[in-house]
């Protein structure tokens, strides 16, 4: 296993430099996703709130990316993607001190609370984890998925109700 201090966080603004396969070991991507990321990558690289940062080894050889957002409403930044080379994964690494006193540092404009927000699926919440402040967030991810079919019509007994404001009806 190697040392996670070994890598330097390093700016980019394009997704292509990333290698796929850090993408692809991310359970919650697929292929599709991945794809999608690559495709539209620089639409989200070139926002300004869009933090994206490889880690580099001392021969300068990507070995994970760090994907996350500035929530300029929350005050807080998001992680949307961390995924380090199998070679430096470890349950006691420290990557998660090691990303959090990095974005918490970042000069990025507006003031942040010192918070850093992720989703995983990994629900449980370890010794270790606990020893480093991480805690089960007060807030609830919760998923909406339109079953209707593709008519509009709800699978289920619905209505259809017609959105056009009364100013833009004809007259009859």
């Amino acid at each position: 296993m190697r040392n996670i201090n070994e890598l330097e966080f390093v700016r980019t603004f394009d997704f292509r430099h990333i290698p796929r396969y850090l993408f692809e070991q991310v359970e919650e991507l697929d292929s599709v996703e991945i794809d999608r990321i690559y495709n539209f990558g620089a639409m989200f690289a070139s926002s300004p709130l869009t933090l994206l940062y490889v880690l580099v080894d001392m021969d300068y050889k990507i070995k994970g990316v760090l994907w996350a957002a500035i929530d300029i409403i929350e005050a807080i930044i998001f992680i949307r993607v961390l995924s380090l080379d199998k070679e430096y994964q470890s349950p006691t690494n420290g990557i998660l001190l090691k990303v959090g006193d990095f974005l918490v540092n970042l000069k990025t404009g507006p003031e942040l609370k010192k918070e850093i927000h992720f989703l995983t699926l990994h629900s449980d919440i370890s010794t270790e984890h606990k020893a480093i402040g991480l805690k089960r967030s007060k807030r609830t991810l919760m998923e909406w998925k339109d079953n209707r079919e593709p008519n509009g019509k709800n699978n289920k007994n619905s209505t259809k109700r017609d959105s056009t404001p009364a100013i833009n009806k004809p007259i009859k």
